[in-house]
C-alpha cells in the first residue's frame, strides 16, 4: 500500500478543486484527516503564488478553511491575503468572505497588509448589504484596524 507517502493525490489537484474540497468539507462539517487538509491547503497557498487562483477559489479555499478550524501559518495567510487584494474581479461579497475568513484563522497581518486589505473593504462596503458590512467591520476589528469608521 502506498500509505507511507506523504501526498494523497493533493498535487494533481488544482486551487479550484482544493478549494472546492475545503469548502465542501467545511459546509458539511466534516473533518478530514488533517495530513489532506493540510495539503488542499498549501496547493491553494501555491497556486496564489503563482497568481493563478481563481477569485471564486480563493474565497472558498479560505472560507472553508475557516469553517474547519486549520492551522495556516502567517506565511501561507499573508500569500493568500495579498493574492486576495490583487484580484481586481473579485465582488464586494467574496472580499467581505475572505476578510472573515482571514480574521477567522488568526491572520495577523503587517500594517501594510491591513491597510491594503481596509482600502478594499472601503470600496466594498457601499454594495455590500447591512449584514455583510456588519461581518466586514467585526473581522476588519479583528485583524487589528482601529480605524473601522468605513461608511
Amino acid at each position: 500500500s502506498s500509505s507511507s507517502s506523504s501526498s494523497g493525490g493533493e498535487d494533481a489537484l488544482d486551487g479550484d478543486q482544493c478549494a472546492k474540497l475545503l469548502c465542501a468539507y467545511g459546509r458539511t462539517r466534516h473533518l478530514p484527516p488533517a495530513a489532506h487538509a493540510s495539503a488542499l491547503a498549501r496547493r491553494l497557498v501555491e497556486e496564489a503564488e503563482r497568481d493563478a487562483l481563481h477569485p471564486s477559489a480563493a474565497t472558498l479555499g479560505l472560507w472553508g478553511a475557516s469553517l474547519l478550524g486549520l492551522r495556516m501559518t502567517t506565511a501561507q495567510l499573508d500569500v493568500l491575503a495579498r493574492d486576495a487584494v490583487q484580484q481586481k474581479k473579485l465582488a464586494p461579497r467574496s472580499l467581505a468572505k475572505i476578510v472573515w475568513a482571514l480574521a477567522a484563522l488568526g491572520y495577523d497581518p503587517t500594517a501594510s497588509d491591513l491597510a491594503e486589505l481596509r482600502a478594499r473593504a472601503k470600496d466594498a462596503m457601499p454594495s455590500l448589504m447591512a449584514k455583510d458590512k456588519e461581518a466586514l467591520r467585526e473581522a476588519l476589528l479583528r485583524l487589528g484596524d482601529r480605524d473601522v469608521a468605513v461608511a
